[in-house]
């Protein structure tokens, strides 16, 4: 079975940021597009205020490199409702918490 079929049939996620660039974008280049998909979890205005994207425009370029993208502002801790958003958007096999209080249900 070829890497691209394997990809095709069971999906992959990573968590990338704006140093890994370059790599984001030759992988981008081998898989489609229209089933691509960017979670942006980060402040919205480093890609929104002018000043943020002044100082550094590679949020907004990196962004920009997806045709499909969804908006989940985690600020490090995410609470149960973005958790569940984001187990809905990615619609993984199975979810390990391997950070949580010791009594706490998702």
């Amino acid at each position: 079975m070829t890497r691209r079929f394997w990809l095709k049939q069971t999906g992959m996620t990573m968590v990338v940021g704006t140093l890994q660039m370059e790599r984001v974008k030759g992988l981008l280049d081998k898989l489609p597009q229209e089933e691509t998909l960017l979670i942006y979890s980060s402040w919205d205005g480093y890609y929104k205020d002018p000043e943020q994207v002044k100082a550094n425009p590679k949020y907004k370029e990196f962004r920009e490199m997806f045709h499909n993208v969804v908006d989940i502002h985690t600020s490090g801790h995410a609470d149960r409702q973005t958790i569940k958003k984001v187990i809905k958007t990615v619609k993984p096999k199975e979810v390990i918490c391997i950070h949580k209080e010791a009594d706490a249900e998702l």
